[in-house]
């Protein structure tokens, strides 16, 4: 049996029939979904069309005493503006619709056409919020707002407001009015500019939304109207801050803390409000902390504010002496002439040594115990956030308070003992109490 396989020639024809099929599947596939996003993009104008009805219905007074013919245009832009449509995407790109874009009104005798008229301006964002009515045999009538735009609608700098008026070959202009309104409502009451000119040029500054209507007549009575909306803010947020915290004292403008301290920070806007929220953080780190807080109001305007403040929870106070001599020990605790003691190693003042005394303090005598030191010099430590690691001798100190005293004789024979409490207050508030045992002798000769 003979066995035969294809030839080369059949190869490159079963292949070619292969590629012709494919590029018609292909083809096809192109054409259709082409057709099927041409018909997505009419079923989008519809809805756009649509909106521009609803719009054109509620506001219907404004084509009052406007003659037959009267039409009126409402931007992409403006109906986004003002919820009557959705943001919307044009589906044969896959890019928001053009916000020039625009829904045109006219006034007929048995009611209104609509139709949707594509804008040759590409350059179109959320600010084209226009509204333009014009009568057959009118001038032409157009505004343009110039500025730079932020967030949510608001301009973030001040703005021009140009309106440009021309004959439209209807005849001589008589006469160009203008009115203003609170809102995003159409003004009506229009008051006529004392010249009449080819573009009239207004600026703004800082506003909450406002619409500008201008009005423009000629000779044969017939008028155009255009309104624009905008709103303004171009100062930035202020920063609000509080504290929760023990508050001790201000020191070189910083206010201090003897607690851990919890920052609450805010935003305030008066024009277009506030982006940012309350926020609250909890700060332990002693010292000065220096924070920087941002905020945000919806126009996009930012600010950052710098706030100092000061922690000092735990200063210590610690003591030296000049004083090293020994005199004896008691219970592993040593008392030398001049060394002083916290409150823990205080000695029992009514039964010291070999001497007993049943009596007041002040009428106590330690005279078995002696050493030949007239006096001492004690230096104290400070440890603290506020005031830094400070040396200081005894006379530096805030104050001592004297709470014992063990009477001498007239000879002064006998050990002086005395219980002081040196305190210290830091700059930031905190009060600082060492208590000190003192012993000291002169000419004890037993």
């Amino acid at each position: 049996m003979n066995k035969k396989g294809f030839t080369i020639v059949e190869l490159f024809v079963t292949f070619a029939i292969v590629i012709s099929l494919a590029t018609i599947v292909i083809i096809a596939s192109v054409s259709i979904n082409n057709k099927n996003k041409k018909q997505a993009y009419e079923r989008v104008k519809e809805e756009i069309i649509g909106a521009g009805e609803n719009f054109f219905e509620t506001n219907e007074y404004l084509f009052d005493g406007l003659a037959d013919g009267a039409t009126g245009k409402i931007t992409v832009g403006k109906l986004v503006k003002d919820d009557y449509l959705n943001k919307v995407t044009d589906p044969r790109d896959g890019r928001e619709i053009n916000y020039c874009d625009y829904v045109e009104v006219k006034k007929e005798k048995d009611g209104f056409t609509t139709s949707y008229v594509e804008s040759n301006d590409k350059k179109c964002d959320d600010i084209s919020n226009l509204v333009v009515f014009s009568e057959p045999g009118a001038p032409s009538l157009s505004l343009t707002l110039t500025g730079k735009m932020g967030n949510n609608n608001w301009y973030v700098s001040d703005v021009s407001l140009i309106a440009n008026v021309d004959t439209n070959g209807n005849g001589e202009i008589a006469s160009v009015a203008t009115c203003s309104h609170d809102g995003n409502v159409n003004c009506t009451d229009f008051k006529n500019l004392s010249d009449v000119s080819n573009n009239y040029e207004s600026s703004y500054s800082d506003t909450n939304e406002i619409t500008i209507g201008y009005k423009a007549t000629n000779i044969s009575g017939k008028s155009s109207f255009a309104w624009q909306t905008f709103k303004i803010d171009t100062v930035k947020p202020d920063c609000n801050f509080s504290f929760n915290g023990t508050e001790g004292n201000t020191i070189d403008n910083v206010k201090w803390y003897l607690s851990d301290v919890k920052l609450n920070t805010a935003c305030k806007d008066d024009m277009s409000g506030c982006l940012s929220d309350l926020t609250s953080k909890t700060y332990g780190n002693e010292g000065v902390n220096n924070v920087k807080i941002k905020v945000k109001d919806k126009a996009g305007n930012e600010n950052t504010c710098n706030v100092s403040f000061g922690i000092e929870k735990k200063p210590t106070m610690s003591m030296s002496s000049d004083t090293k001599n020994s005199l004896t020990s008691e219970n592993n605790k040593v008392f030398a002439a001049g060394t002083t003691y916290f409150t823990s190693n205080l000695p029992n003042l009514k039964n010291f040594g070999n001497y007993s005394c049943n009596g007041d303090l002040e009428h106590c005598y330690y005279a078995n115990i002696c050493q030949n030191v007239v006096g001492f010099d004690i230096w104290f430590q400070i440890n603290s956030a506020s005031s830094g690691n400070l040396k200081l001798n005894d006379d530096q100190i805030t104050g001592k308070t004297r709470l014992y005293r063990a009477k001498e004789n007239e000879s002064y024979s006998q050990y002086r003992y005395y219980v002081y409490d040196y305190y210290y207050v830091t700059k930031a508030g905190n009060k600082l109490t060492i208590r000190t045992f003192e012993e000291y002798g002169v000419n004890c000769g037993y």
